[in-house]
C-alpha cells in the first residue's frame, strides 16, 4: 500500500514543533518528571491522582 503524501500545512506543523523542542530542550536540559511510574496506566492513575488532590484536600499521591 502507497504511503499518503504529507500535506504543507502538516510539514509545517512538524517544522513548528521541532523548533519549540529545541527550544526547550536548550533552556530546559535536565527536565525529569516528578511522577514515578514504570508504565502508561500508572502515569495515567498518578496524574488523574494529582489533578484530583485540590479538589479532595489531600495532598500527596505517588
Amino acid at each position: 500500500m502507497a504511503r499518503p503524501k504529507r500535506s504543507i500545512r502538516g510539514d509545517k506543523k512538524r517544522e513548528n514543533a521541532r523548533a519549540i523542542y529545541r527550544i526547550l530542550t536548550k533552556t530546559y536540559p535536565n527536565v525529569r518528571c516528578e511522577l514515578d511510574f514504570k508504565n502508561p496506566l500508572q502515569l495515567l492513575v498518578a496524574t488523574v491522582c494529582l489533578l484530583n488532590a485540590p479538589i479532595s484536600g489531600k495532598s500527596s499521591y505517588s
